[in-house]
């Protein structure tokens, strides 16, 4: 009886495993998209070109403070130049220095540290309005305040904390920082934009970062002709 049942288990075992391998069976493969690694070096080199480059009003402090000094901010509140003329004496030499300065600490870190920038033209572009929008900035503290000291400790404590919400001392990926407040700070979509444009050639934050850039540059520049028009009617 028992080699009966035995053979009959057998028997059976046999047409199943017959019946299994005459049919097709097919796993479901999903592909989960993702962003390829991206090392530290070129992360963080990307990260400290985007936030070093808000302050580039440091570059003109020395001349604002000796044109103070030397009365020679009152001769054009008299002058007949035009409110925007007088905003963009001030604005073009910013951004030129800091092109020149954020320029050739780029190139220098590409070729020292090997560090990839993607789509050449898409991080030249992002990084020029950058500093564009950081300039303005910079400008709008300055035309507001008319204090070195306090535009300075204004400057850097506001682009410290854009820096800390954008992932400029710690990578965005693996921040805790909640994504309503990083995506608030104009310095993570520049950086994710770029950061994204190394390692994968494309991304997402790429029209956010301009928009923003473009949204900061025009209202740091309305803000900053409006405070000097004031102060030169003396209601300021």
């Amino acid at each position: 009886m028992h080699n009966v049942f035995s053979e009959i288990t057998n028997m059976n075992l046999q047409t199943m495993a017959q019946d299994m391998s005459s049919q097709d069976i097919t796993i479901p493969v999903e592909n989960i998209p993702y962003m390829p690694d991206i090392d530290s070096k070129s992360y963080y080199g990307i990260a400290y070109s985007v936030f070093l480059s808000w302050f580039g009003i440091i570059c003109a402090i020395g001349v604002i403070a000796s044109e103070k000094k030397n009365g020679i901010s009152r001769k054009y509140q008299v002058s007949t130049l035009s409110g925007f003329n007088l905003y963009m004496s001030l604005l073009i030499p910013v951004i030129l220095t800091t092109i020149v300065c954020i320029g050739i600490a780029t190139i220098l870190s590409a070729i020292m540290y090997e560090i990839s920038w993607g789509i050449i033209l898409i991080a030249i572009l992002l990084l020029v309005l950058n500093i564009v929008a950081s300039s303005a900035y910079g400008v709008m503290l300055v035309k507001i305040f008319d204090n070195m000291a306090i535009t300075i400790i204004t400057l850097f404590i506001t682009v410290w904390l854009m820096g800390e919400c954008g992932g400029s001392f710690e990578t965005y990926m693996f921040s805790s920082m909640p994504d309503n407040i990083k995506l608030g700070s104009p310095i993570y979509h520049m950086t994710r934009a770029l950061v994204e444009n190394s390692c994968m050639g494309e991304s997402e934050y790429i029209a956010s970062g301009i928009i923003y850039a473009l949204i900061i540059t025009v209202s740091c520049s309305i803000i900053a002709m409006v405070a000097d028009g004031l102060r030169k009617r003396g209601k300021a």
